[in-house]
């Protein structure tokens, strides 16, 4: 028997070597299996589905992980006796988690001064979670020999923690953990910082552990054991015939020693992907101006290399034999994982019977992937490596550039369609998308390969995803058992019901959720079951005072039945405590008798909105949160793990259908939490325990869980970075390779005493993710494609790749050139801008071309950038938006909005992105304790002012100010009653402080005879016939109206335009100013009268209005303005934008110049005349003429052609603007056009709203 080690650079071909062996020595019986030791089980479909198609069937074939494999050999050569007597333990961390609980709760109880200053350090970690609130040290009196409840968390967190330590040490340090066992310490290797006593309290804990677990025989001892049995011949029966290594780049050296032992009576075949045919066990890293010394442990770059510190820092000071030889750069840097194992494997050449077969192929050079692969495999320095030519068509490797995860996933379904159309050999399967975070990823994977349409669909599958995260009935489940600590912020139950699940069980229908969310909102509910529970929340008194009660959910919904138990609505009703914080409180209201009512000042107002069949869809809400309740309660408090074991089938009972995928789904769950809790139910612990100390324990199980059922499944494939799992494909990419997230760092705790000893075969996520990356290089046949987040979404700013990146970029720089001497680097990189429907994107053969044609449809219809046309025909060269969209009418409102903001307009309806809308559907959890911002406050005088008309209008009083404000205090009452103003004395200040205003206004409103809530209708028809509502007129034939804000540019616009409509829609063409507009200024009342426009000029003028609204929903149009709502056509920073432009035009060519001299039929003279004569500018608008600017945008290239003093003015014409962040992305890409586009729109249109003081 001997151990067998294949080298090979090409995995796919030590692949089919095992299973050639398989073919040629096949096992004795059929029945007897074939072992594959693999580090995970994606790595092992993969070798299911080759070896499949390799030997037409694979049977008996079991592919274990390392720590099992070991432990199945080892109970084979131990008889059933020694076992029961010495059971052989892996020591996992989940074996060693309760016993550790149960000494650190010993350690924290103990009195012994001497076992105290022993473990100093542990309960200095502690000591933190003892401090206690009154509150709880009162609770806890009257049972002194209970922990605290945050400091059994701290408890099991900490036990967590350790726990993983000593699972490595066993593993790494097993020298330790023999030493620790025998009550002595490690030998004195560590490094000079090692803090005192560090280790003699680990190796103290781990001694009292390893008693209590009843020194069982773990892997760490084994090796003398193993020596003996072996030497037994008739082991060998009981032992497989052969073992087969695949896919391990790295194996721990306890691991590869133990599995070295066994190859004395079985054969062991290693198959090593090594990427060079050289021997590289040894490689350094010479210092090079782009190349430093990489401290794997430390994360830190130096010019000595600490595996060989003897060796002079640059490489010029090495000796000729040494700068021949001095290796790869990339694998020096990448490597250090797959170079300690190949240190490791070639230590046991000469001590054992070692047999090598190398099976490398030399890479062919035919592109710079190959070409990379290639100078590594021969080992070649950077000083003997051949340059590259790299050709222009060459995209073997690619980057590419974007701006955010979503642009990142278009991006590549754009390349991955470019690539299968080029290369009819490529298919979905032979592709892979790697990610450091596939969670983050996966709804932007989903949102765009899934959304795709038939045409274009590209199969995929998506792995790693956690059980957390992949299913929702696991978060739903979390957010059920983390009751106790819940708020119940009605966000977060909102939320909870939205769940698909607890919609499933409580039979609620989106329709259901909308209007339940709109009660919530209405009702005033934040937070809270009942004033109880929020004081507890804010450790505040409760005092029995109802305020308490506003706002939280017992308030809210017995308003709501209250109203539909009730006709009159007007009513108050009194709930007595034991009513509201009773078992049946909120059942008990809909039977409240009617004499119960009485007017009261701590009074429930009913809420009379509710009726019909939504009162069905109100008691199920009921009985959902009376659920809640009763679950909270069941969970809070300490209670035993036998107890705990049982909760989740009482849960899952309430809260879930027991359909047959629910039940799989439950019996999963609780397995893994009784496999949890197991553990201390055997160690007889009976110590009651917090629930919030055991749900993080499960919650961070299913995040572990991670099916990989998903990998490779004839589709492309998108996973996460997982070691030891990079199989060949011919297109690999890697996206979301940001500086930040790639590689990850290494985190120590501060205990680990690994970090003080470094050896060869440790692990480290940095360092394992360097060699994936290398790996990833090395396992792609075809195409490399790198992506990153290289530009701020918010401010354009440059964000740097990962540092790996930039090895790889730095070196093809080293190694390669191109024939119009470009960095190499730079023409491999592809910059993708900010918008899917940027023009780039759609432009023939562009090396970032889209296919995409959803996006594609503003360029379609907009000829604005390519076609010579007349601007005051504009309208005339849009017939594929009117195909696109047929308009026959639009409103005054839809009118108006579009003016106010041309790129809302434009997102929200031609571009259907509904994010962009002003309002917001959250609901708010903060309880109201001052007016925070001037929407608040606008909102506040809105409503009001509404609610003071209503009120006075209706009974008819008189409209001086005292009666309005004698209402006013009614409307205060109400206003608290409904918990729509701050609780106890904030109420009284804010009302006190900011009434006057809507007071003043209803006053002026009154007086004026405003008609409220009396409106026509009126019809416009101009081809698209305009439709709307106008106010009655008052009756001295005034049309009246008014907002609380000030007469900002958006309140203009709305009081131009509707002033237009009302002159354009009169029956008689009266010359009176006959539009008045109140609002506010500062804290007083101002009034706005609006020009007189004859019928003709008004309907001429509203047509003008109607086309520019036309353009604008064909094509994107930024939005102006200025901090002080100026209005853009007279604002100064306009004008002094339109000088610049002014100083453009001699720089341009004599044609545009001759064009310029053109006047513009478009416009309205006018309007010209009138902003000259307000100081606006006359040079400025005497010499506008759009049907220049039409010339300067009908060539795409024309302006990046300009010369510099141009594009500087043009830059300067850009930075007097302002455009608002929530539209941004969808200008920024042309930059100087579209603010030419815009000052051609808003001169042309809106410089026609006249001003007015």
């Amino acid at each position: 028997m001997s151990f067998h080690l294949y080298y090979s650079n090409h995995l796919d071909t030590l692949q089919y070597i095992a299973g050639y062996i398989t073919q040629v020595d096949p096992q004795d019986s059929p029945f007897e299996q074939e072992y594959f030791l693999v580090q995970n089980f994606g790595m092992a479909r993969w070798m299911q589905i080759k070896l499949a198609k390799q030997l037409g069937i694979l049977t008996q074939a079991e592919f274990l992980l390392p720590s099992k494999m070991l432990i199945n050999l080892l109970e084979r050569i131990f008889t059933k006796e020694e076992l029961e007597k010495h059971p052989i333990e892996r020591l996992s961390q989940d074996q060693l988690f309760w016993p550790l609980v149960k000494i650190l709760q010993e350690i924290v109880e103990s009195r012994d001064e001497r076992e105290q200053q022993q473990y100093q350090p542990i309960l200095q970690y502690l000591d933190k979670y003892q401090q206690q609130t009154e509150i709880e040290i009162a609770a806890l009196k009257a049972d002194d020999n209970r922990l605290p409840e945050e400091q059994y968390r701290a408890i099991l967190h900490l036990a967590t923690e350790l726990a993983a330590i000593f699972d490595k040490y066993i593993v790494y340090r097993s020298q330790w953990i023999n030493a620790w066992s025998q009550g002595q310490l490690a030998p004195p290797h560590f490094d000079e910082s090692l803090p005192p006593n560090l280790e003699k309290w680990q190796a103290s804990l781990f001694e009292r552990l390893y008693n209590s677990l009843g020194r069982p025989r773990h892997l760490g001892m084994m090796h003398p054991l193993i020596e003996q049995k072996l030497a037994d011949p008739n082991i060998k029966a009981h032992l497989p015939k052969r073992i087969f290594i695949v896919g391990l780049n790295s194996l721990p050296p306890l691991f590869l020693e133990l599995i070295v032992q066994f190859s004395k009576v079985i054969d062991i075949h290693l198959f090593f992907n090594n990427p060079s045919q050289y021997y590289w066990g040894d490689l350094i890293k010479g210092h090079s101006p782009n190349f430093n010394y990489y401290n794997f442990f430390t994360q830190h770059e130096s010019a000595v290399d600490p595996l060989a510190p003897h060796l002079p820092a640059a490489i010029d000071q090495l000796d000729e034999h040494w700068q021949n030889s001095y290796g790869h750069p990339l694998l020096a840097s990448l490597g250090r994982v797959g170079r300690d194992h190949l240190h490791l494997l070639q230590q046991y050449d000469g001590t054992l019977e070692l047999n090598i077969t190398e099976a490398f192929a030399e890479p062919e050079v035919n592109n710079l992937l190959s070409k990379i692969q290639h100078e590594i495999y021969h080992l070649r320095p950077l000083r003997e490596s051949e340059p590259f030519r790299l050709s222009g068509n060459d995209r073997s490797i690619q980057l590419h550039i974007n701006y955010s995860p979503m642009r990142e996933v278009e991006a590549l379904y754009n390349q991955i369609l470019r690539e299968l159309n080029e290369n009819p050999d490529l298919s979905p399967e032979e592709i892979v998308v790697m990610t450091p975070d596939i969670e983050q990823y996966a709804p932007f994977i989903d949102a765009v390969f899934g959304s795709a349409p038939k045409e274009r669909y590209l199969p995929y599958s998506i792995s790693d995803i956690s059980l957390k995260e992949s299913d929702t009935i696991f978060s739903a489940l979390l957010q059920i058992l983390a009751l106790p600590e819940s708020a119940f912020k009605a966000s977060d139950l909102l939320t909870f019901l939205q769940l698909p699940e607890i919609m499933e069980k409580f039979d609620f229908s989106e329709s259901d959720i909308a209007l339940i969310q709109f009660w919530i909102s209405d009702v005033n509910i934040k937070q809270a079951i009942d004033g109880l529970h929020l004081t507890e929340e804010l450790a505040l008194p409760y005092n029995d005072q109802f305020e308490w009660d506003i706002n939280t959910w017992r308030w809210g919904l017995q308003r709501m039945l209250l109203g539909y138990g009730s006709t009159r609505t007007a009513l108050l009703h009194t709930i007595s405590d034991e009513q509201k914080r009773g078992d049946k409180a909120l059942n008990s209201a809909m039977h409240l008798d009617e004499k119960e009512f009485h007017h009261a000042e701590h009074a429930l107002l009913p809420y009379p909105y509710i009726e019909g069949k939504n009162a069905e869809i109100l008691g199920r809400l009921c009985h959902l949160i009376d659920l809640l309740i009763e679950t909270r309660e069941r969970l809070t408090g300490a209670r035993t793990i036998a107890e705990w074991l049982l909760i989740l089938p009482e849960i899952w009972q309430r809260f879930f259908t027991l359909s047959a995928a629910h039940q799989d789904k439950l019996h999963f769950t609780q397995k893994i939490w009784q496999n949890i809790l197991s553990g201390a139910i055997s160690l007889d612990f009976t110590t009651p325990l917090p629930l919030n100390a055991l749900v993080p324990l499960l919650e961070q199980k299913l995040l572990e869980e991670k099916p990989e059922q998903n990998f490779i499944q004839g589709k492309i494939t998108f996973c996460s970075f997982i070691p030891m799992r990079t199989i060949p494909f011919k297109m690999v990419a890697m996206i979301g390779m940001n500086q930040a997230d790639f590689p990850k760092a290494s985190i120590h705790h501060s205990f680990d005493l690994m970090q003080y000893q470094r050896m060869r075969g440790d692990r480290q996520r940095s360092s394992d993710d360097r060699y994936l990356f290398l790996e990833a290089i090395l396992s792609a046949k075809e195409i490399l494609y790198l992506s990153y987040i290289g530009r701020s979404i918010q401010d354009n700013s440059e964000r740097l790749p990962s540092l790996l990146i930039d090895e790889l970029l730095r070196y093809i720089d080293q190694i390669a050139e191109t024939e119009d001497q470009q960095s190499p680097a730079k023409s491999i990189t592809f910059e993708h801008p900010m918008a899917p429907y940027n023009e780039k994107l759609f432009t023939p053969d562009s090396p970032i071309q889209s296919f995409q044609s959803e996006w594609a449809l503003s360029h379609d219809i907009t000829d604005f950038y390519h076609a010579p046309y007349q601007y005051h025909t504009l309208i005339e060269n849009y017939q594929k938006a009117q195909e696109l969209t047929p308009l026959t009418e639009i409103s005054l409102h839809t009118l108006i909005k579009f003016y106010q903001d041309p790129s809302q307009y434009f997102a929200e309806h031609r571009l259907t992105i509904p994010a962009y809308s002003s309002q917001s559907n959250t609901i708010e959890d903060d309880e109201i304790f001052s007016i925070q911002n001037h929407l608040e406050l606008y909102q506040f005088n809105q409503r009001v002012t509404n609610d003071l008309l209503q009120e006075v209008l209706a009974h008819k009083e008189k409209t001086d100010e005292v009666t309005v404000a004698q209402y006013a205090k009614q409307l205060f009452k109400r206003y608290r009653l409904e918990g729509s103003l701050p609780k106890f004395a904030y109420g009284d200040l804010l009302w006190e402080e900011k009434r006057q205003l809507p007071i003043l206004l209803a006053t002026k409103l009154l007086n004026a005879q405003y008609p409220y809530g009396q409106w026509r209708s009126e019809r416009f028809q101009s081809g698209i016939t305009l439709y709307g509502q106008l106010p009655e007129l008052n009756p001295e034939g005034l049309l009246i109206m008014w907002d609380v804000g000030e007469f900002n540019e958006k309140r203009r616009i709305a009081a131009a335009i509707t002033n237009l409509f009302y002159h354009a829609t009169k029956e008689t063409d009266q010359l009176d100013e006959n539009l008045v507009y109140f609002s506010r200024k500062k804290e007083s009342i101002e009034e706005h009268r609006l020009p007189y426009y004859p019928q003709s000029d008004a309907a001429e003028l509203l047509t003008h209005l109607i086309d520019g609204f036309l353009y604008g929903i064909s094509a994107p149009i930024p939005f102006y303005y200025t901090k002080d709502y100026k209005p853009a056509f007279i604002d100064p920073s306009f004008l002094e934008a339109l000088e610049l432009l002014q100083q453009m035009l001699p720089l341009f060519s004599d044609e545009i110049r001759d064009n310029f001299k053109g006047d513009s039929k478009g416009g309205s003279e006018e309007g010209a005349e009138d902003n000259s004569a307000d100081n606006t500018g006359n040079s400025s608008q005497n010499s506008w003429s759009p049907q220049t600017f039409a010339l300067i945008l009908q060539d795409e290239h024309y302006i990046d052609s300009l010369p510099i003093a141009t594009r500087n003015l043009l830059n300067r014409v850009k930075s007097s603007l302002t455009i608002q962040p929530a539209f941004e992305r969808l200008f920024f890409d042309n930059g100087p056009k579209e603010m030419l586009a815009f000052f051609l729109f808003y001169h042309h249109y809106l410089r026609e709203l006249v001003t007015y003081e």
